[in-house]
């Protein structure tokens, strides 16, 4: 997961998005989220935000599992290059950075869902920077 945070951080946010805790962690009806400043380093001197992938998840396509990874990565870099919402809300900002990096949110998961909302998912965009960098990674056997 590490790995592939560091791949998405670098192809989809242009390396902005600072370290971050990545674990598995069971949250019913969630595939993943994130504990915005949960940790912090040895010195206290820096918050380290966390993000959870519902093992769960781990039975699903591999592109699935990365669009989780990825979504919480957009909430990741508006925690700290916007402004967040409420807690488990999706707002506008959200997912306007969520077509951005090639992903459409959908209250229902496909076409025609609302785009913001409290229970969101999110679907492909094709062609768009997601697909071209989850094909890519696909490619080279990761």
């Amino acid at each position: 997961m590490e790995a592939l945070f560091y791949y998405y951080n670098n192809e989809l946010f242009d390396g902005q998005l600072g370290d971050c805790l990545l674990n598995l962690s069971r949250k019913n009806g969630a595939s993943g989220y994130l504990s915005p400043n949960r940790w912090t380093d040895a010195g206290n001197t820096r918050r380290i935000h966390e993000i959870s992938i519902n093992p769960d998840t781990w039975d699903i396509e591999d592109e699935e599992v990365h669009r989780t990874i990825v979504h919480e990565m957009c909430h990741m870099c508006q925690q700290d290059h916007g402004e967040p919402s409420r807690r488990f809300y999706h707002n506008q900002e959200w997912g306007e950075r969520m077509i951005s990096v090639g992903l459409l949110p959908s209250s229902t998961g496909k076409p025609g869902g609302k785009t913001t909302g409290q229970h969101m998912s999110d679907y492909t965009i094709e062609p768009g920077a997601f697909k071209t960098a989850f094909d890519k990674i696909s490619l080279n056997g990761n």
